[in-house]
């Protein structure tokens, strides 16, 4: 796409990699703020920190799993067999996960917490995550669930009615549904609900990233409808952050998943007009080659940040936060070459 025309919807996946390293790097930003508002006296870092959560909170997760709406999209349109689908999204994850999982886990659940075989089974296979709400594996247990019904999502979106299709109208229902869906568990299973709702209420924005995957690919161009999103999604975290520094008191909470599935559409597309102003081949090449080992650098950072802070290592401290990160990417260069290897044998 030339820099003249900034009204194609191909500008997302032009830039997807990209945005697939920025969403990395904020989620790793998140979790350091994070551990800087629980342990570190009130300083710069810390209103830095504050400044973070209330602007972006965890909002690198739904763009991550906004591209990978796009991303599915794109491969089951272009290879409409399932099974080969199937083969090459679990491949995708389960086996970095498997290589990092069998040895994270025995290091923590056997090694450090001695919690034995059985707290091994259940971590690895994520169903402790949704038996006992343990979050270390939430990612995993979600993007395998998502994977799995996609065809289907696949299929609705591209049924038609009298010879029409009606995707925006699909994604629509089906997100106020899921919606509707998560405050009746709420209410009839409100401990499983707390355990889960990091995971269950990010569909819609999986959703909704599978509909601009569709868009995408029938190169359509930049709607009323993506302004309309553009300005909804924008009004929670103006009003919220109008609250936090005290202009008015009313309050939209930005860190209800729901309200950042809204201001995510915003913030892809602003990333893309920033890419697009920038027009940094170098730059683009370096979040994109970030990008390219996401899920190897989220697994790897998750986990090591977590065994830390299961030994009580203050992973506040900048120094610390090197350290791990290092060791993150050293681990997700090595799951990547293994992974590669096994594929090519």
């Amino acid at each position: 796409m030339n820099h003249t025309n900034s009204n194609r919807l191909s500008d997302i996946s032009k830039y997807r990699g990209a945005i697939f390293g920025l969403s990395i790097l904020g989620i790793i930003l998140f979790h350091f703020f994070n551990d800087v508002l629980d342990w570190r006296r009130q300083d710069a870092v810390y209103r830095v920190a504050e400044l973070y959560y209330n602007l972006f909170g965890s909002i690198g997760v739904e763009l991550f799993v906004f591209l990978s709406g796009v991303g599915l999209y794109f491969s089951l349109s272009k290879n409409p067999d399932i099974f080969s689908f199937y083969r090459r999204r679990f491949r995708r994850v389960l086996i970095p996960y498997l290589i990092w999982g069998v040895f994270y886990w025995f290091v923590r659940d056997i090694l450090v917490t001695r919690e034995g075989f059985v707290r091994f089974i259940l971590d690895l296979s994520t169903l402790s995550f949704w038996l006992e709400g343990k979050r270390s594996v939430w990612f995993i247990a979600f993007i395998i669930a998502v994977y799995a019904v996609f065809p289907l999502l696949f299929r609705i979106l591209n049924c038609s009615v009298k010879g029409k299709q009606h995707a925006g109208a699909a994604c629509l229902m089906l997100c106020v549904a899921w919606v509707a869906f998560c405050c009746l568990l709420s209410a009839a299973a409100p401990e499983f609900y707390q355990n889960t709702e990091v995971a269950l209420s990010r569909v819609p924005i999986f959703v909704i990233g599978t509909w601009y995957g569709k868009r995408i690919r029938n190169g359509e161009d930049f709607s009323l409808a993506d302004h309309i999103l553009a300005v909804a999604g924008l009004i929670p975290i103006t009003v919220h952050l109008m609250s936090q520094y005290g202009i008015f008191g009313i309050d939209a909470d930005v860190h209800n998943r729901f309200l950042a599935c809204l201001f995510t559409i915003p913030l892809v597309f602003l990333l893309c007009g920033m890419m697009n102003l920038i027009h940094s081949a170098k730059f683009e090449k370096a979040l994109s080659f970030v990008g390219m080992y996401s899920l190897e650098l989220y697994i790897t950072n998750v986990g090591i940040r977590g065994l830390l802070i299961t030994l009580d290592i203050h992973t506040h401290r900048f120094i610390i936060l090197a350290a791990y990160l290092m060791l993150s990417v050293v681990f997700s260069y090595a799951i990547s070459l293994i992974n590669k290897k096994l594929q090519s044998s």
